[in-house]
């Protein structure tokens, strides 16, 4: 009989009282006090990838007609920095970027994230600073769409694929 009475003791104290549940994770592993309040913070969030392939980008300053091309870059973000990087170190005042493209890295890794136009062209009006830029499946591709948004003397001025 006493045996029972503990047991339905324990199971009205443990129904009533707050338990105190610390999680094992490398948040608070480390932690010696848990507090009852204390929630433990999730991991931080990653972001999306850039998409699989092979980068590049242009980058234009329509104030003073400077660029920067940058092909070869593992992710989207790395070719993006070093096209505006080119644009500023020939001086451009106003650089933005105006192109990306990409390539397949391999022939069955299209992640439907961006397409796959692995070449781009540049063209600018050297005189109002007018500029066309496109990429495409192939260069003659790209340089002639550049041109015809050019709408001007364009030339090309940078071309490139990855």
């Amino acid at each position: 009989m006493r045996k029972h009475l503990t047991s339905a003791l324990m199971a009205g104290l443990l129904a009533v009282a707050p338990v105190t549940l610390i999680a094992l994770s490398p948040v608070n592993a480390a932690d010696p006090v848990q507090l009852e309040n204390e929630v433990p913070v999730p991991p931080p969030v990653v972001s999306a990838p850039d998409g699989i392939g092979i980068w590049g980008a242009i980058a234009y300053s329509g104030t003073d007609g400077k660029y920067g091309m940058f092909w070869g870059g593992n992710t989207r973000s790395e070719a993006e920095a070093n096209a505006l990087q080119h644009c500023q170190n020939a001086n451009g005042m106003a650089c933005e970027l105006v192109q990306t493209f990409r390539n397949h890295r391999k022939w069955n890794d299209d992640d439907g994230l961006f397409p796959y136009d692995n070449c781009a062209a540049l063209a600018v009006d050297k005189q109002s600073k007018a500029f066309g830029v496109a990429s495409a499946k192939a260069l003659s591709q790209a340089r002639a769409s550049a041109l015809d948004q050019c709408n001007g003397t364009c030339k090309i001025v940078e071309q490139g694929c990855t």
